[in-house]
């Protein structure tokens, strides 16, 4: 029975995001970069040297693509996945979907399947090039297939850990948070580390590294553990989560006696302080100060443990891609979030107008 909530998953995440326009735009990036072979080509035809010019040209596109696809399945897949049951739950759908005969095992793995699938339909043609640029350069056959298969069992390791902190998130936004923080430590470390274990798919091209084939065999294996092992927190969480998201209380990210007067902005005011927005335990209970200073003191740990500048771009690239993703997430969710929540047709009533909400909005 994985058939009714696949079909349905792909007819939303299609309604939502639109992938067959995405993937011809992608395939326009990929052609663009095929230009620089062209030149390669020409000169293999004309030039003396053309034989090495074709052969750097097409090791440095292999490289960049392979990297290119890695990331792009690092950055779509939480995007694409972590929304699966938050969005469900927000729209109240979820109620009637754990009411029908479907088990919990046969909704998480249809949604798992319905949203690999569209991120693995989106970056398909890069694969092609991949195989080209391979055949070009005389690469083992099983070499190249090795980065395929390691790569789209990346993919498919990575939905299920969007889904199993989906099922427990409130939002969409926080759950894309915490994925995208926890893949972004797993890169990291393994960045630091050599040779990598999860993300070889990564950096076996990008960085020239030469794994062994039982390093790669053991790669896949810790992947397709991962994957189970998400999958199966999914399906056990799926609906004690649910139950508990519904019936408890909303949490307010700061205390009602925290908070300033409103003054005269008052939507920059009710974003600043009011809603749900990213709040942790514990941590949303600690005093700016406090959190300013555990930040610095953990920051400091790591530098003195690992004194190395590659220790220190690591934790700057951590530290943007963070603050970026923090920013855009909260940004993207600011009008969203209003329609998804019913709000936004009563704060339309106000006399405010759009002018003054969007920028209280930024603002905020």
């Amino acid at each position: 029975m994985l058939g009714p909530v696949y079909t349905l998953e792909l007819l939303n995440a299609n309604r939502r995001i639109h992938r067959y326009p995405w993937r011809g735009f992608y395939v326009i990036v990929l052609l663009i970069e095929a230009q620089w072979l062209t030149i390669g080509l020409w000169d293999f035809l004309f030039a003396s040297d053309g034989v090495r010019d074709l052969i750097y040209i097409a090791d440095r596109l292999l490289r960049l693509i392979a990297l290119q696809q890695g990331l792009a399945i690092i950055g779509l897949a939480p995007a694409f996945a972590a929304g699966s049951i938050s969005d469900e739950r927000q729209r109240g759908t979820l109620d009637f979907l754990l009411t029908t005969p479907l088990s919990d095992a046969e909704i998480v793995v249809g949604k798992w399947l319905a949203q690999a699938t569209q991120v693995l339909h989106l970056i398909s043609p890069g694969y092609l090039f991949i195989a080209l640029l391979g055949g070009i350069l005389g690469e083992r056959a099983d070499g190249i297939f090795l980065v395929i298969v390691e790569q789209i069992v990346l993919l498919y390791a990575i939905v299920p850990l969007a889904l199993s902190v989906s099922s427990v998130s409130r939002t969409t936004p926080k759950a894309m948070v915490g994925v995208y923080a926890a893949l972004g430590a797993i890169v990291c470390t393994e960045a630091l580390e050599a040779p990598p274990i999860l993300t070889p798919a990564l950096w076996s091209y990008s960085a020239r590294m030469e794994l062994t084939p039982g390093q790669h065999a053991m790669s896949i294996a810790s992947l397709l553990i991962v994957m189970l092992m998400a999958l199966g927190l999914t399906i056990w969480r799926l609906r004690p989560a649910h139950e508990r998201q519904r019936d408890g209380t909303k949490l307010i990210g700061i205390r009602w006696w925290d908070r300033p007067p409103i003054g005269d902005a008052p939507m920059r005011w009710k974003e600043r302080f009011c809603g749900d927005w990213f709040s942790v335990p514990l941590w949303r209970g600690l005093q700016r100060w406090a959190k300013c200073g555990l930040l610095a003191g953990i920051v400091a740990l790591v530098g003195i443990a690992w004194p190395t500048l590659e220790t220190f771009l690591v934790m700057a690239v951590l530290q943007l891609t963070l603050c970026t993703l923090f920013v855009g997430l909260r940004a993207a969710g600011a009008i969203t979030g209003e329609r998804e929540n019913g709000t936004w047709e009563s704060l339309l009533t106000t006399h405010l107008d759009a002018y003054q909400i969007v920028r209280g909005k930024l603002w905020g």
